[in-house]
């Protein structure tokens, strides 16, 4: 197993703060689940719900909260991923951010060579 689940949340948290316009409010497990609040606006909006939507992680507008949306990720193994869903979230942010130029090339083929993927 390359990464703890705590530490593939970290980095997914880390990676969603690198996007202009959004900001992790907040996160919690409940069982192989995790459940990330996020405040976004603008692009980041549709970027983010890209990444959600091609992971099959499901993404909802905060119902209290205005721009606040809540995603929900399994990090249940699937397949050769150590940490389902969440996993596959990663690695998508990991191509949005190469693709805007905001990852360096180096730092993102590392992230995807510990969660088991290569650039597209």
């Amino acid at each position: 197993m390359g990464m703890t689940r705590d530490a593939t949340l970290d980095e997914v948290c880390a990676l969603i703060a690198l996007m202009r316009d959004a900001k992790v409010v907040g996160h919690e497990w409940s069982g192989d689940h995790v459940r990330i609040v996020v405040h976004v606006t603008d692009d980041a909006l549709e970027a983010l719900t890209h990444a959600a939507w091609t992971a099959n992680v499901q993404m909802e507008q905060h119902a209290c909260e205005l721009g606040h949306h809540v995603i929900t990720a399994s990090a249940v193994p699937r397949d050769t991923l150590d940490h389902g869903e969440l996993q596959i979230l990663g690695i998508h942010l990991v191509w949005h951010l190469l693709e805007a130029g905001v990852l360096p090339q180096g730092a993102g083929e590392r992230r995807l060579s510990v969660w088991k993927a290569e650039i597209p």
